[in-house]
């Protein structure tokens, strides 16, 4: 499923509607560090596009890593987790919960992921790094941090930690960039998250050349 002499790379889905607000820049702050260390990013925002819910059809376990939906950006959003080594979900706080937009996301994203098992492959989402931030105003992160982690915990992925929780403070008339405890937070987890990729990567690279 990997290229091991590819560079590492990671592809943040963002679920806000304003395409360089809060939510991206703390996405831009997460891709300093993977840019200091040579891993090649990609910000796919999600919260500005039309995202169908899951039909519940069952398509997807006859066609693997495709969804019946073609009519927007699922498909190409999972070709791209495909060939990525890390995954950010990032999202404003809307009612306590992430944007519907990356709710459908979640959803659709992660039927295709399960039917995609077999007793011999546990999936796309198995064991990459995976990580989920959250925007808010007041209140209501930890319930959205918490929701878009669901789909990473059930999918054998690999979540680190960071100095607190995934939160940075932004909302409108409050720039998320002067939230210097949000931001040093967010440099930490691209840190726990890049030597993890890097770690299973010399790992694979050891197996590989036994």
């Amino acid at each position: 499923m990997h290229n091991l002499a590819r560079p590492l790379k990671v592809v943040a889905f963002n679920g806000s509607p304003h395409k360089k607000g809060n939510t991206y820049k703390l996405v831009q702050k997460m891709f300093e560090v993977f840019h200091s260390k040579g891993i090649k990013t990609e910000l796919i925002t999600i919260g500005n596009k039309p995202i169908s819910g899951c039909r519940d059809c069952g398509t997807c376990s006859k066609k693997k890593f495709e969804c019946v939906i073609k009519k927007d950006i699922i498909n190409s959003s999972i070709k791209k987790i495909l060939n990525a080594d890390g995954v950010i979900l990032a999202s404003p706080t809307h009612f306590a919960g992430p944007s519907g937009a990356m709710k459908c996301f979640i959803d659709r994203v992660g039927y295709v992921n399960h039917a995609s098992r077999d007793k011999d492959y546990n999936g796309f989402l198995y064991r990459k790094v995976c990580s989920s931030i959250a925007v808010h105003r007041r209140g209501g992160a930890t319930n959205a941090h918490s929701q878009m982690n669901y789909l990473w915990s059930i999918s054998g992925s690999i979540v680190p930690g960071s100095n607190y929780w995934n939160f940075g403070v932004g909302h409108r008339g409050v720039d998320v960039i002067t939230d210097e405890e949000g931001l040093a937070n967010m440099e930490n987890l691209a840190h726990q998250m890049s030597d993890l990729m890097i770690m299973i990567k010399e790992d694979k690279l050891k197996k590989e050349n036994k």
